[in-house]
């Protein structure tokens, strides 16, 4: 098997403004053979990011705001700048964030036409972009979770 170890650092210059501020420094993220998958450059495996979009999926065709809202990262950046803070503001900006066309995009995704970089899995033309996020400095538990909305 193949192995390559990708370290995350924060001291990264993100020019896109999607890059999660809670990935933590120096988390090393092992992929096994990395030519199986198109995903591996973001570090999480192929069932972790086909369950993160079916159940965002759901989410949003049920019109779940709370469990939209679980699956957010703050601050959430929306059209390149950190702009949502907390939860209390995604849940009362959500149908200007979550807008016909990102609810569109998202509901009619497919999990094999996913676009994947070392920036996250794109949704879309960039309508929304999740990545893995680690809970602590210890790096021991990833959960994967949308970082940046694109609704103009």
């Amino acid at each position: 098997m193949e192995y390559i170890v990708l370290i995350l650092r924060l001291n990264h210059a993100y020019t896109r403004g999607h890059r999660p501020p809670s990935v933590r420094a120096g988390c090393a993220i092992r992929r096994a053979n990395l030519h199986q998958s198109k995903f591996a450059v973001t570090g999480l495996t192929d069932a972790q990011i086909a369950s993160f979009l079916t159940t965002l999926q759901h989410a949003v065709a049920t019109h779940n705001i709370a469990r939209i809202v679980s699956l957010t990262v703050f601050p959430l950046t929306v059209n390149g700048k950190p702009s949502i803070k907390n939860a209390a503001a995604l849940k009362s900006q959500y149908n200007v964030i979550f807008n016909a066309r990102v609810v569109k995009e998202i509901k009619k995704q497919v999990f094999n036409e996913l676009f994947a970089n070392s920036d996250g899995i794109m949704i879309g033309n960039g309508e929304v972009w999740f990545a893995g996020i680690y809970d602590s400095d210890k790096c021991n538990h990833v959960r994967v979770r949308i970082v940046a909305i694109s609704n103009i």
